[in-house]
């Protein structure tokens, strides 16, 4: 089992910076959600998503914001996406790798509501159970090890307003 160890931080990037990207965020073109489907139900997303892995700037930036900001160490630093969580169902899973031991989510656009931030769960002997929730804050980053189970809480908000947010790794 991996120990939650969590750093939050908000307004992690200079603002400025944060709206502008909040903009661009406003402007993506999500497309349907059958786009998002892959042919392993186990694997299979419940959130639209859009690569961005090549933005070198915005790469830049984190990196930079995580060194002078948090307690870990960056080795390899993967950029993977921006995310759209839409009201669905809770999907406890961690993300593990050979080439990343910790994961960021950075909220970018929604409604300031705990529901609409990220649920940490610790294992049981059945299974998992929702033990630790982050609300969701415009330009608040989460911090926190890979192989620590987590979901977006959207699932639990009284409406039905999607939450924006960008998951590195590294």
């Amino acid at each position: 089992m991996t120990k939650l160890n969590l750093q939050v931080i908000d307004d992690f990037l200079p603002q400025k910076y944060f709206n502008n990207l909040k903009k661009i965020s406003k402007q993506i073109s999500w497309g349907p959600y059958m786009d998002y489907f892959d042919s392993n139900e186990s694997t299979r997303h419940k959130w639209f998503y859009r690569n961005i892995g090549d933005d070198e700037e915005l790469k830049n930036i984190l990196i930079k914001n995580i060194r002078n900001k948090t307690i870990f160490k960056i080795k390899d630093f993967s950029l993977l996406h921006i995310t759209l969580v839409p009201k669905g169902e809770a999907w406890p899973h961690t993300d593990t790798g050979d080439n990343f031991k910790h994961q960021m989510v950075l909220y970018v656009d929604g409604d300031v509501d705990m529901n609409k931030g990220t649920g940490f769960y610790v294992p049981t002997e059945t299974g998992v159970t929702l033990n630790t929730a982050v609300g969701f804050y415009a330009n608040r980053a989460i911090f926190f090890e890979s192989g620590v189970w987590h979901t977006p809480l959207v699932y639990a908000s009284n409406n039905d307003t999607s939450r924006i947010s960008i998951v590195a790794q590294f």
